[in-house]
């Protein structure tokens, strides 16, 4: 992953061609506005915002996620509108943890509203208090408090531990965090509607793979509980390689499933124009949907949809997290992660355990050749 935004596009020329200097409503009073070097202001940029559930916190449509470490990308997307991140402390081998800190050193963290991932399970390993997570994670950062605290749930017991609650209530009453969330990338109709049921959730940070009316029946149940709802994964790679693609996917997400913002990679110039032309919610072209439908053909029966359905090993394997790291390697290029995190699992629940029985690819939702993937992942990950 590069290092350094490419800014071989200007600003003027974003304005241009995004067309944003009219749209929707921007932070605070809506405004952004930067002075050039001849000292005349350039045009406004106004995203719309949206209000992100209880919290009441006025968000863009689109946010920066994952592990990238472009410091001028970043603060490009903040200038352009874009006032969301996300990361988590081992994004990037905890580059992107210094990133946001070179961020808010340069006056920006009163521009954005950061959301931090909290650990609260690890395969066969305990993690440290969450106390312990976010006065380390202020710490790196340079800052006094953290958003949105959103602590990793990927199933019904976990998300419904009333000790999350406990401690959470106990960081907030310290000032450090405001509102808690979680995210979830596995089981996340059974998940999202324990964490609706429970009610002390703020924010879901979800994986949005899942097109199933079980998984939208679950999202609604989290809008209607009053928690806001942020997109993640919803991006497939055949989809991504399309721009006209990638925008009607992402505007699809914002529209008409629900979410209140969809957080993507932001590491090139190109990336911050796009995503941010996307915040503005523009119509979806016929060019566009024909560029979706055609992409999604070509991954159909490639793509894991994140559901958990393979997660039926009768021998232990961790199946939906090998597909998760494997993932990560190679779709994202996050490969010092993902071996990490392939690294945390025993043998018995790794690729080397797998005797080929095949109950996994019988009931996988996606239809993947999953024992080939889960050779190709001990291959890779070992």
């Amino acid at each position: 992953m590069s290092e350094r935004c490419d800014k071989k596009i200007g600003r003027r020329g974003f304005l241009k061609r995004a067309g944003l200097s009219a749209i929707g409503i921007g932070i605070g009073s809506g405004t952004l506005q930067r002075v050039v070097s001849s000292g005349t202001p350039e045009p406004e940029v106004k995203l719309p915002r949206v209000t992100l559930g209880r919290t009441k916190l006025k968000v863009s449509r689109m946010g920066v996620g994952g592990g990238q470490a472009n410091v001028e990308c970043v603060e490009a997307a903040i200038d352009r509108g874009i006032n969301l991140i996300h990361t988590a402390p081992n994004y990037s081998g905890g580059k992107t943890v210094e990133a946001y800190r070179q961020v808010f050193e340069h006056g920006h963290r009163d521009k954005v509203i950061l959301a931090y991932k909290g650990v609260v399970e690890l395969p066969n390993k305990k993690p440290a208090p969450l106390q312990v997570q976010v006065d380390e994670g202020l710490k790196r950062f340079g800052t006094d408090h953290i958003d949105i605290l959103l602590c990793n749930c990927h199933n019904v017991d976990i998300v419904s531990a009333a000790w999350i609650k406990e401690e959470f209530d106990k960081i907030k009453a310290q000032g450090k965090v405001r509102f808690l969330g979680f995210a979830c990338h596995k089981f996340m109709p059974q998940v999202l509607t324990k964490a609706a049921e429970v009610g002390w959730y703020d924010v879901a940070l979800v994986a949005f793979r899942e097109p199933s009316d079980e998984f939208f029946a679950a999202v609604k149940k989290v809008r209607d509980s009053g928690m806001g709802l942020i997109a993640m994964k919803g991006i497939t790679p055949e989809v991504r390689k399309n721009a006209a693609a990638t925008r009607a996917a992402s505007v699809k997400i914002l529209k008409e499933h629900g979410a209140h913002s969809l957080m993507m990679v932001m590491d090139t110039m190109e990336k911050v124009e796009m995503y941010a032309e996307i915040a503005s919610l523009p119509e979806i072209t016929p060019a566009e949907e024909k560029a979706l439908q055609q992409a999604r053909m070509k991954e159909s029966g490639k793509v894991c949809l994140m559901c958990g359905s393979c997660s039926v090993c009768p021998r232990g394997v961790e199946v939906a997290e090998m597909m998760r790291f494997k993932m990560y390697y190679e779709d994202y290029g996050y490969r010092d992660m993902a071996r990490e995190g392939y690294g945390l699992l025993s043998r018995q629940q790794r690729a080397e355990n797998c005797d080929g029985c095949g109950l996994c690819e019988e009931v996988c939702h996606g239809g993947l050749p999953i024992r080939d993937l889960i050779a190709s992942a001990g291959r890779i990950l070992a």
